[in-house]
Order: C-alpha cells, then structure tokens, then sequence
C-alpha cells in the first residue's frame, strides 16, 4: 500500500502470478482433495466418538487450504499452522461484534 516506484513494480510481479486466470483450472481439483481430506477427518472423528466440531469453524480452515495451495502453494498443515492460526481469532472476534453488539459496552460478555 505505501510502495512505489521500482520497489511496488517487485512486489506487484511477485504477487501477480498467482493471481492470473489460470489459476482458476487448478482451484477445481485442489478444492475437492481439500473437501476429501476434510470428509476423511470428520469420519475418523464420529468413528473414534470425538466431540462435537464446530463446522463454521471447519468450513474456514477448508476454505483457508485451498487458497492456501491455490495462492502460495503450502500445503493443509503449513496452511493450517499459520493461515488458520492467525485468520480464525480474527473471524471468531467478528462474529461476536456482529452477533452481540452490545459486548463492548458490557464487559462481562465474551
């Protein structure tokens, strides 16, 4: 965002490939191996009677791997030890803005 000159044009052409079109004819084929190994981890769960999983919360670490590999090409777990660790308090502490106001004028509510 402040970058300009010779130094923004380095950045932009690091960035910009991922970012082409093409990109569009793998997303198809990383996002089903993602939904696979989600569908697997959830099986394994039910079968060795794991606790309840908040989907929400399953559904954005699926999301954050395909775009993961698809952008930066890391793999689920390089994907899920940074990306997820750092995107999901962000998510989770805009969720509680929207669905409770009122919490930050109440400083007994989470």
């Amino acid at each position: 965002v402040t970058s300009k000159g010779k130094h923004w044009m380095r950045q932009r052409a690091l960035i910009s490939n991922p970012f082409k079109v093409n990109i569009l004819t793998v997303v198809p084929r990383i996002a089903m191996e993602a939904t696979r190994r989600q569908a697997e981890r959830l099986e394994a769960n039910n079968a060795a009677g794991g606790p309840l999983l908040e989907m929400g919360e399953e559904f954005r670490r699926l999301t954050l791997q395909v775009i993961a590999e698809a952008i930066l090409s890391l793999s689920p777990s390089e994907s899920d030890e940074t990306f997820a660790n750092m995107y999901m308090p962000i998510v989770t502490e805009g969720n509680l803005r929207t669905w409770y106001p009122h919490r930050k004028y109440n400083l007994l509510d989470p």
